[in-house]
């Protein structure tokens, strides 16, 4: 089965969206659309509440660049391909790490060879190839025991066995504990991640790092959400569903 992929436009010129949308939806059928923004402002919540595979991000809009954009979603998994009609931002483009960098008015044939460098890509982490680190993950347990979390007062020490999530919110994680305390800390949830990576918890959002001995039930939906046992509901966002499912399959039968 071929591998879908997420995707939302970010362009203040609606016939460029327009065309975009139009060519996406005519050309690569694995790519879902899950919305459009017109500006930085629309953007940022738009990108965090969907969690897309590629955001095709154009460089000069009104309120702002695509750059100032970048910027602001410095915890994002996802691949940023800058659209843009003028070739001098493509140097700049690369060294902000974009992913790729398509010039308008865009080529066909270069829209489906983004698209398949991306699905390439994403395709190395979902799921057969990462299956090992998963495995690797739930079997050997947890490296990390214990968090020290900065506070007013110096530092709050925090048993990693006793964090249910965690949930990221630009340069800042709030960390929701057993005990019904939340901390919040200095550290973009990619961080977290990167610390918490060999321990039982799992990357299930854009927002959200669950730990999986919290995990009550599994409600199936368009993306899915997982119940905790505390009752609170964390969506799954549609890229991170197959891992997720093969989680399921394979560890906690």
């Amino acid at each position: 089965m071929s591998l879908k992929i997420t995707a939302v436009i970010v362009d203040d010129e609606k016939g460029a969206r327009t065309t975009l949308r139009s060519m996406l939806e005519l050309y690569c059928h694995d790519v879902t659309l899950l919305g459009e923004a017109d500006s930085i402002d629309s953007a940022l919540p738009l990108i965090w509440e969907k969690d897309p595979d590629i955001i095709f991000l154009d460089i000069e809009m009104p309120q702002g660049s695509g750059f100032d954009l970048i910027n602001k979603l410095k915890d994002i998994d996802s691949k940023v391909v800058f659209t843009t009609a003028y070739s001098k931002y493509a140097l700049k483009a690369i060294k902000a790490s974009a992913f790729d960098y398509l010039l308008k008015p865009i080529d066909v044939g270069e829209l489906k060879e983004t698209i398949a460098k991306s699905k390439s890509k994403i395709a190395e982490n979902w799921p057969e190839a990462s299956s090992s680190n998963y495995q690797e993950t739930f079997q050997n347990g947890a490296l990390i025991k214990k968090l020290a979390i900065p506070s007013s007062e110096g530092y709050d020490i925090v048993n990693v066995e006793d964090i249910l999530f965690c949930e990221g919110n630009r340069n800042y994680t709030a960390l929701y504990l057993q005990d019904k305390k939340t901390l919040v800390a200095s550290k973009t949830l990619k961080e977290y991640e990167r610390l918490l990576k060999n321990t039982n918890f799992v990357r299930v959002h854009q927002k959200y790092l669950v730990n999986f001995d919290y995990v009550v039930k599994y409600i199936k939906g368009r993306g899915g959400i997982l119940v905790l046992t505390d009752g609170k509901q964390i969506p799954i966002s549609q890229n991170k569903r197959a891992n997720l499912n093969h989680i399921l399959e394979r560890f906690l039968r």
